[in-house]
Parts: C-alpha cells; sequence; structure tokens
C-alpha cells in the first residue's frame, strides 16, 4: 500500500500525489485594498488587480497614447509598458502594467492599469 502525499502550501492533492498549483489572485478596482497587497505578499500569493486610472497614471503613459503618423489600421493595436507607482496608502511602490488600445474608429485610445507582483512579461499579465 503506497502512502498519500500531504500537500504542502501551493499545493493540491490529486489521486494520491501533492501537486502545485498556481496562487495568484485576480480582480478589478474594487480588490485594490492596500492592506491585501501586503496580505497576499505575505502570504506568497501573487496577484494582478485592476486599479482606477488618475493623471499621475495617464502621465507615465503619455508618450503611449499618441497615434502614430499616416493612415490608422483596420485592426486594434495593443501597446504595453510597466513601472513602479506608489500610493500614499501602500507600503511600498508596486508594478503597474498598463495596456493601451486604439481601436478603430476610435479617437481616443483605451487605457486600463493593473497593479501586479508579477514577473511575467507585461502582455501576459
Amino acid at each position: 500500500m503506497e502512502a498519500i502525499a500531504e500537500p504542502g502550501p501551493g499545493q493540491i492533492l490529486s489521486q494520491g500525489a501533492a501537486l502545485d498549483y498556481p496562487q495568484t489572485v485576480p480582480g478589478d478596482a474594487a480588490f485594490a485594498i492596500p492592506g491585501l497587497f501586503d496580505l497576499l505578499e505575505a502570504e506568497g500569493w501573487d496577484y494582478a488587480i485592476g486599479i482606477k486610472a488618475n493623471p499621475k497614471l495617464h502621465e507615465q503613459v503619455a508618450f503611449l497614447t499618441k497615434r502614430p503618423p499616416g493612415r490608422p489600421p483596420n485592426h486594434v493595436v495593443r501597446r504595453y509598458t510597466s513601472f513602479h507607482y506608489r500610493v500614499k496608502s501602500w507600503s511600498k511602490a508596486r508594478r503597474i502594467v498598463a495596456k493601451i488600445e486604439f481601436h478603430p474608429g476610435e479617437l481616443f485610445p483605451k487605457i486600463g492599469f493593473i497593479v501586479t507582483n508579477r514577473s511575467l512579461p507585461n502582455e501576459r499579465v
């Protein structure tokens, strides 16, 4: 009779074997609570949580919001960047990933911001 493995942190038990699973918390701006970031980091969880835009965030991505000269393409154009940013209520600066989308027929780009502790490339956060 085989011994059943005990799952450790970040693992689940599947058919008697302990398997790793990703500990990632996604969320929208309603979850952007300063204490939550600290708690998730202390517990070893990754997070990717949307945050509300503000003028300082828009300043950081202004260089990407200009349309290139010439006729606009007939498909969505996406640009990404990341930078570190700190709000007064946060205990430290955190990585922000910004996505800028230019949609055909629209005058202004759509811009979204995510705060994350993941080390993935910007496009994959």
